[in-house]
Order: C-alpha cells, then sequence, then structure tokens
C-alpha cells in the first residue's frame, strides 16, 4: 500500500530532508500559538485537531531558547481541511515555543544493540558518547535543533533521557513508520 500522500494529494515534498521536521502532540489541549518572533507576539492559534489521522507538521530551521524558528507548516494526511497545504510557508521565519512538539522514531524491530538501530548522542556529534539505543518506537519531545539534529526527552521504563537525534532518523509524524534515510 502506497503512503496516503503518494495518491496526489500534495504538489509539494512532504519530507522536508534539510529541515528537522516534527508534529504538534495530537493530544495537546491547547491551540498551534505562533509568534512573530521570540518572546513577541502571537500571531495566530491554530485549532486543535480532532481527525484522526490529521496532523501539524512543521519543518524547522532554527532554535533560541526553546523558540524553534518555522521554515514550513502543513497539514497531514487525512485533514478533511488543507488550507494550510495551499501556502506551506505563510509562517516561514515566525517561531513557536518548543511546547507540544513530537518526533517519534519508527518501529525498526531491532535489538536496541544492533548496528541499524536508532543512537542518540549526548553532542550533536555522530562521534559523540551514545545516551540511549532504540531499535522499537518510540515518542519524544523535541527540545531544540542543531542543523540537522534535535535534541529530544522521553521516558523509559521511568527513566528520563535527554539526547541529540541525526536527522537520518527522525520521524515527524505520530505512526510508527517513516523512511530512513
Amino acid at each position: 500500500m502506497l503512503p496516503l500522500w503518494s495518491y496526489g494529494q500534495f504538489d509539494f515534498d512532504v519530507y522536508q530532508y534539510e529541515f528537522v521536521e516534527c508534529f504538534y502532540n495530537p493530544e495537546a489541549t491547547e491551540p498551534l500559538q505562533i509568534f512573530d518572533q521570540v518572546n513577541g507576539q502571537i500571531i495566530v492559534e491554530l485549532p486543535t485537531i480532532t481527525e484522526d489521522n490529521c496532523y501539524y507538521k512543521l519543518a524547522i530551521s532554527k532554535s533560541n531558547n526553546s523558540w524553534l524558528r518555522i521554515e514550513n507548516l502543513m497539514q497531514v494526511v487525512n485533514c478533511s481541511s488543507n488550507e494550510l497545504n495551499n501556502n506551506i510557508h505563510r509562517f516561514k521565519g515566525k517561531w513557536v515555543q518548543a511546547r507540544n512538539l513530537m518526533i517519534n522514531i519508527s518501529d525498526l524491530d531491532l535489538d536496541p544493540t544492533d548496528a541499524k538501530s536508532v543512537r542518540f548522542y549526548q553532542l550533536p556529534d555522530r562521534s559523540a558518547k551514545v545516551v540511549y539505543f532504540s531499535g522499537k518506537y518510540l515518542a519524544t519531545d523535541l527540545l531544540e535543533i542543531k542543523e540537522r539534529w534535535a535534541k529530544v526527552s522521553f521516558q523509559v521504563y521511568d527513566i528520563n533521557y535527554t539526547g541529540w537525534l541525526h536527522r537520518d532518523d527522525q520521524c515527524p509524524y505520530p505512526w510508527t513508520t517513516c523512511p530512513r534515510n
């Protein structure tokens, strides 16, 4: 079965590999607030989405003290209204707080020690110390970015972890599979 976006629903690339991508937590009860600048004024509040399989997905190009700069914003995948997708760059250069923004790890069905498992690093560098390995689905909270690296936090067996995740392992959707670069 082809992914839903392969059916011609979008006339742009859904995956933006040159940026860190994330999605707005579908369980959030507050609207997605977009600001004109860091610590600035709210320019729009996008309502929470209650439709199944419909999410806000953001491409992020910069972070600044828990603030994230938007490169583009779209609604994916099965949304009855896709008005945002008429101009996904409408909010380019605007900011959101790193609250309720998530990145998932695909379920690779691997042992964590497998060479192909996902690694979370202490620093945004593949030669840095690895703080956690995962071969299974994992939901993480986005904290900040550096280039194509995402600093995320997550909990496994009541233990809190924070680590840097390379773009190749990031899944900006609230489901269990994404293509890996």
